[in-house]
């Protein structure tokens, strides 16, 4: 497998020339332009021999605390009742190109991505929804389901999380005096 370049969008995108699959996906794919130059969200392209295989979407989230995991809420010091989140928008493969392995590796460059930024702005966690047939997928790459599975059964999507507290933070707190 080639290697995949990845770029910011700058310009729009031609919808005759992508699809993923899932109609609702390739809306957002569509219209991501207008987000990125609003500077709403970042819209990432994913390129093999110049030819695009994918796009990923990320923007911030602030999430109640009384909806995220205890392991994340446990050490509220009633300052802030949020946290904040990159949450990935979405994530699309190519429809010709799934199922290749391609997006693995743009899950994992979006995750490196995101973990270099931990240690200069306060990310606490990656979020995103997935769908319910991609849930092990993600749980494979280290997201965890925030609640019950069971909660979202009316839903065609499950929230999930990775928490990105660095190893330091954790090690601090454990020696933190809370007053």
């Amino acid at each position: 497998m080639a290697s995949l370049k990845y770029n910011i969008l700058k310009k729009e995108i031609n919808e005759s020339a992508f699809t993923c699959g899932v109609r609702s996906i390739d809306e957002f794919i569509y219209n991501s332009y207008i987000e990125n130059i609003t500077q709403h969200a970042m819209t990432i392209e994913c390129l093999i021999d110049n030819q695009v295989v994918g796009y990923c979407m990320i923007t911030f989230k602030n999430i109640m605390l009384q909806n995220v995991p205890e392991e994340v809420a446990e050490y509220n010091t009633n300052l802030l009742d949020y946290c904040t989140s990159i949450h990935i928008q979405y994530m699309a493969v190519k429809k010709q190109y799934q199922r290749n392995g391609y997006g693995g590796k743009m899950m994992a460059y979006l995750l490196k991505y995101i973990m270099s930024l931990v240690n200069r702005i306060p990310i606490r966690l990656i979020t995103l929804d997935a769908f319910k047939n991609l849930v092990d997928w993600y749980r494979s790459v280290g997201f965890k389901i925030i609640g019950d599975e069971k909660d979202y059964s009316d839903q065609d999507t499950v929230r999930m999380y990775i928490d990105c507290i660095t190893e330091d933070n954790k090690n601090k707190l454990d020696t933190y005096s809370f007053i």
